[in-house]
């Protein structure tokens, strides 16, 4: 059931998997039950919380979350490997049905602790026997889904540093530069999808810009598209 998150004349905001508690946004999802086996001790759904209460953060926090599910549910249901955008998606969906978090493997140290029920994951779809584990047998995304946990430097996804972008509070200010800035964003993301920042190539840019050339943008519509930063 989507929530309507802002409303402004004609213009609607809803969003998918909200739900607030307090002062707090959380995310609500049910799990297929094709894909449960792949959530340990959490048959029926997701529900955690966001830790924000402003509704745009939410909503973008629980858009890349359900995105992330997506492409893990994907990577359950089919037998072909995953693209190189979808894995590291699939495998911070991964985490979050093992209830583990990036880097989290330093507080499991500090404490004596091992993720059990993730390490016995990573043996059985690596074919090692006796609880070992075949790193170079795992699927991608199993492989950067304990990478990530561990620690081991990954480059984010354009997502995550738009998403980060707007956390510290560098994105556009007034509705007509947000507007733009959304539809040069998800017309990019729509011909080169939403990949680890250092896999996209010149080529990405150019097919890019060539798409807003056939749709007859003017010059100066493809100037401000393109000059769009995400710098942090």
């Amino acid at each position: 059931m989507a929530v309507l998150l802002l409303e402004a004349g004609a213009y609607q905001l809803n969003s998918k998997y909200l739900q607030k508690k307090g002062n707090v946004w959380y995310f609500r999802r049910r799990i297929p039950q094709d894909v449960r086996s792949g959530y340990p001790g959490r048959p029926a759904g997701l529900f955690f919380s966001l830790q924000t209460s402003d509704p745009l953060v939410a909503a973008r926090s629980a858009n890349r979350s359900a995105s992330e599910q997506d492409a893990y549910w994907s990577s359950v249901r089919s037998e072909q490997p995953v693209s190189a955008p979808q894995a590291r998606a699939a495998a911070l969906g991964i985490l979050k049905a093992f209830d583990l978090e990036p880097g989290q493997s330093k507080v499991y140290d500090k404490y004596g602790l091992e993720p059990n029920e993730f390490l016995m994951e990573l043996s059985q779809q690596s074919g090692g026997e006796d609880g070992r584990i075949i790193a170079e047998a795992l699927p991608p995304q199993l492989r950067i889904a304990a990478d990530l946990f561990y620690g081991t430097p990954h480059a984010p996804t354009l997502g995550e540093v738009r998403d980060k972008h707007f956390e510290l509070g560098k994105g556009p200010k007034s509705e007509r530069a947000l507007s733009q800035f959304n539809s040069a964003y998800d017309q990019f993301v729509k011909l080169s999808g939403d990949q680890s920042i250092d896999l996209y190539k010149r080529a990405d840019a150019n097919q890019f810009v060539a798409a807003l050339v056939a749709r007859k943008c003017a010059p100066m519509t493809i100037k401000r598209y393109v000059a769009h930063d995400l710098s942090p």
